[in-house]
């Protein structure tokens, strides 16, 4: 699927690619929050095995907007590809709605970029849940119902990233992964092994045969994740 896209697959992306990208980006922007988002950008792509100019884009993805580099410096030091990627994710508009306007537009015009955007928007929203960025987690997730047709269009090319996506932007019962969470009632099951009070963080969203979702909660300090409804689970704020 990823080659109808007009993209080469990688299996194994060359260090210095990614080293490079990063070093230029950082000699443009060099503080931490911003250098740590690009990593977690980058290591979504990677994660998922996603391609080559994907993984390098990461790394470049704000170079157009926040960062305002040439396009022409892109184009020579990362080729066409890579500019056409960090382009199609970069939203321009006088307004937040504008940008994301754009920001649709272009995805759709060029949907080999929707994967670049999907892993901005997934690194994104769960940091701002796991660093309590209350502000920055609203506008992530008011931002879903207008990314999520789009971003659906690659379910069948990169299905783990979209339903992580699903998680941190839908959740269950109120809850969603990322979000840090403590134990108001433990599960007969998990009696000797937790306590009511326990705090940990949701990891996914787990489908069930019930209406209600279940939620995949790693509580501190216990290796596994646990499977717990809702209504076993308070935010911790």
């Amino acid at each position: 699927m990823i080659h109808a896209l007009g993209m080469e697959a990688v299996p194994a992306e060359p260090a210095v690619a990614a080293e490079e990208a990063r070093a230029f980006a950082g000699a443009h922007r060099s503080d931490p929050g911003y250098l740590a988002h690009l990593d977690e950008v980058h290591a979504v792509a990677a994660d998922h095995g996603l391609p080559h100019a994907v993984r390098v884009a990461a790394y470049l993805h704000e170079m157009l907007g926040e960062v305002a580099a040439g396009e022409e410096e892109i184009l020579e030091r990362f080729g066409p590809e890579v500019l056409v990627l960090v382009d199609a994710v970069t939203g321009r508009g006088a307004t937040a709605a504008e940008c994301l306007d754009d920001l649709v537009h272009k995805l759709r015009a060029f949907p080999a970029a929707i994967l670049l955007a999907m892993c901005d928007r997934l690194a994104g929203t769960w940091a701002s849940a796991r660093d309590g960025r209350q502000a920055d987690l609203e506008r992530y997730r008011a931002a879903w119902p207008t990314l999520q047709p789009v971003f659906a269009e690659m379910r069948n090319v990169a299905p783990a990233l979209y339903e992580r996506l699903l998680d941190v932007s839908e959740g269950a019962g109120g809850f969603f992964a990322g979000d840090r969470v403590r134990l108001v009632k433990v599960p007969p099951a998990l009696s000797t092994c937790v306590t009511p009070g326990a705090t940990g963080i949701v990891e996914s969203v787990q489908e069930t045969y019930q209406p209600e979702r279940m939620l995949r909660v790693r509580v501190d300090g216990q290796r596994e994740a646990r499977s717990l409804w809702p209504g076993e689970l308070a935010h911790v704020h």
